[in-house]
């Protein structure tokens, strides 16, 4: 704990460290810091900060008054990292939306768990920010989005009041359809263009759907198409309850995970997933979660103004 010193140094180490790794922050210091730094140094910079904000109390208030939310998405989803002694593991990313009356995303908290066994941490620590998030946010539509994952649904289900599959999922198994049922590239073009369409603004276009692709198993085609077929009827009858895209654009609440997706991208993949590279679990966890107050908007300046007031030396 000795490490964190409050100064604007040790800010600096931490910020960039969580954006790239120790030797290009040693890089950065020295050429445009003019600062000679180890990168043993930075690394455990950014572990005393990381412990902190593992052990401290304090709560991350988004700036966003309540009166101006409508509703509040959840979302969650997992990208694969490297471990040294696990090999490739799934981290998982969860983000909580607000938005506005007219379904324009106002602000979205960001958190991260380094890979588990199961996904104990990351669930209980996503619950602790679910509750504060209602209590914040008192009275709004809950909302949660997400891929086609069993586990996902069994989370999401307890915490909000509306579930929606994420638009773009469903959209892959209309193209597999597609492909599958048609044996002409521009009729199975067609056909994928309007069924995305009926899918998003029809009333019961998910039901008009199912029905068609049950049809088009009596085609003359391939025993593997006509699987192909069925695996996307299996998919719709298991989330047609969440595929009312139509209302879900008329009352303005969102219809894609994009925003955890990207997460997973930006949080996980572009500093994680670099060449090379290998964590351990303790490293990860610090860094993923350094990386999500820096994606989330002034949670970095919150937390470093948390460390100065607690006293931390």
């Amino acid at each position: 704990m000795n490490f964190i010193r409050h100064s604007k140094i040790d800010v600096t180490i931490g910020n960039k460290y969580s954006q790239s790794d120790s030797r290009q922050v040693q890089k950065d210091l020295k050429d445009n810091h003019c600062r000679a730094i180890s990168h043993t140094y930075i690394q455990n910079i950014n572990d005393a900060i990381g412990e902190v904000a593992c052990r401290s109390v304090w709560r991350y208030i988004p700036a966003v008054s309540p009166s101006e939310v409508s509703s509040v998405g959840f979302s969650l989803d997992g990208a694969c990292m490297l471990l040294r002694d696990d090999g490739w593991r799934q981290a998982m990313v969860g983000s909580i939306s607000l938005y506005d009356n007219e379904g324009e995303r106002l602000h979205t908290t960001y958190l991260a768990q380094s890979p588990e066994h199961g996904k104990e941490k990351f669930l209980r620590n996503y619950e602790i920010e679910i509750a504060a998030t209602k209590k914040r946010y008192q009275g709004k539509t809950y909302i949660g989005v997400a891929d086609g994952a069993a586990d996902n649904w069994t989370f999401l289900e307890k915490h909000t009041s509306k579930q929606v599959l994420d638009f773009y999922h469903a959209t892959e198994y209309l193209a597999k359809v597609s492909n599958a049922a048609f044996r002409r590239k521009f009729e199975a073009k067609d056909w994928l263009k309007q069924s995305c369409h009926t899918l998003k603004h029809e009333i019961d276009g998910a039901k008009t759907l199912l029905k068609e692709m049950k049809t088009m198993l009596k085609k003359k085609i391939t025993d593997k198409k006509k699987e192909e077929i069925r695996t996307a009827i299996t998919y719709f009858t298991n989330h047609i309850h969440q595929m009312d895209y139509s209302t879900y654009l008329a009352e303005k609440i969102p219809i894609g995970s994009g925003v955890v997706e990207a997460a997973c991208k930006v949080i996980v993949k572009q500093r994680m997933c670099n060449s090379g590279m290998r964590w351990s679990e303790e490293g990860a966890k610090n860094v993923l979660m350094l990386r999500c107050f820096n994606e989330t908007d002034d949670k970095w300046k919150q937390f470093w103004d948390k460390i100065v007031k607690m006293g931390y030396e």
